[in-house]
């Protein structure tokens, strides 16, 4: 089952390279669970944390994604997220 089916491979790829270049340690508890649900749960901790890009830079360097990655951060729980 895929939890984010809306979104294109394309955005969840982007966003997982991300979080795996941030070098911290491997996400606990990620075991058995898809890329797609780590990176809806994971990415916005790590771009309030400053560890990864913020939506609007994301969107800079990616004006291709802009749109899906728009409607990624608003289905995601990202509300602590300052574009």
């Amino acid at each position: 089952m895929n939890p984010l089916p809306e979104f294109p491979r394309a955005v969840i790829e982007l966003l997982a390279a991300y979080l795996l270049a941030d070098r911290r340690p491997g996400w606990p508890g990620a075991d058995g669970l898809t890329v797609e649900e780590v990176v809806a749960g994971a990415y916005p901790a790590a771009a309030v944390a400053g560890r990864v890009p913020p939506p609007a830079e994301l969107t800079r360097r990616h004006p291709d994604l802009a749109d899906a990655l728009a409607t990624f951060f608003r289905r995601t729980d990202s509300h602590a997220l300052a574009s």
